[in-house]
């Protein structure tokens, strides 16, 4: 087809993709067939999920005691499958409630307070204490409750208690990162990615609580990820920070959580949040 001078058409005076009714209903296909492989064979038997293959066989890390489960997959299941219950999918409170009984009784440290970053079905293969993951469990714990699980509450209460006593920094506006089982402190880092879903989990337990302490908090996150820092660099979100919250360029680490330079997706994920957060 022959496009104008400035470029190939690509439909621009046509109804937004999102409000035409076929396409809306391709995206709740879409959603119905991953929920589907996932509700099919995610759940491990032992507690917690499976990651899985493209063909929906389950992949276990294993260990001498099973399978081992990561914090914010266990989390992120009962996010998504809240998600589901709400789409009125059949079978997703079981997998919800599925979830909710690993986090409790399996990630959660009874002895010293928060949530251990993974585990196996014998205890924790990985103490430590990190706030991406708390995020998550905040997240889960008000998607649970939107719908109305009955330990949902518990939960919340316990993993914004766990945020308060130990990460939130109030002087910065944000969350320290990491601790061992005991909640000494690890390391003197300071992220964006742990603040950027804190933010998330905070915006979801205003939804849940109507409590607005928790937008407050999830703004002045943003006021100092956003506002100041990717205003400073030309609108592009600085990844890594020194304790005093200064940009650190040349910080490289882990290459799935904290990899070196900027990650553009991040920027989207922050457009997403931004749309309801007014900073």
């Amino acid at each position: 087809m022959q496009g104008s001078k400035d470029g190939p058409w690509i439909g621009a005076e046509a109804p937004r993709m999102v409000e035409r009714p076929v396409h809306r209903r391709w995206l709740l296909g879409e959603a119905e067939r991953l929920i589907t492989l996932f509700q099919r064979s995610a759940a491990n038997p032992a507690g917690g999920f499976f990651n899985l293959a493209e063909d929906g066989r389950p992949l276990a890390e294993a260990g001498p005691h099973g399978s081992r489960r990561k914090l914010h997959e266990t989390t992120r299941m009962v996010h998504c499958f809240a998600i589901a219950h709400q789409l009125g999918l059949p079978g997703a409170d079981r997998l919800i409630d599925h979830g909710m009984d690993f986090l409790w009784n399996s990630h959660r440290d009874a002895r010293d307070g928060g949530y251990f970053w993974e585990v196996d079905g014998e205890g924790p293969t990985n103490p430590t204490k990190q706030a991406y993951g708390h995020a998550f469990v905040i997240l889960a714990a008000s998607s649970a409750l939107v719908v109305g699980h009955p330990d949902a509450r518990r939960l919340l209460d316990d993993a914004t208690g766990v945020l308060l006593q130990w990460f939130w920094d109030d002087a910065a506006g944000a969350t320290t990162e990491e601790y061992a089982r005991d909640w000494q402190s690890l390391d003197t880092y300071r992220g964006q990615n742990s603040n950027m879903h804190l933010t998330e989990a905070l915006m979801a337990a205003f939804e849940a609580t109507s409590e607005a302490r928790w937008l407050d908090m999830a703004e002045r996150i943003a006021g100092l990820i956003i506002d100041r820092h990717a205003r400073a660099q030309r609108w592009r979100v600085a990844e890594h920070f020194t304790e005093g919250w200064e940009v650190d360029r040349v910080y490289e680490g882990d290459p799935m959580f904290r990899p070196a330079g900027t990650t553009p997706g991040h920027a989207l994920e922050w457009s997403r949040l931004l749309g309801l957060v007014d900073v």
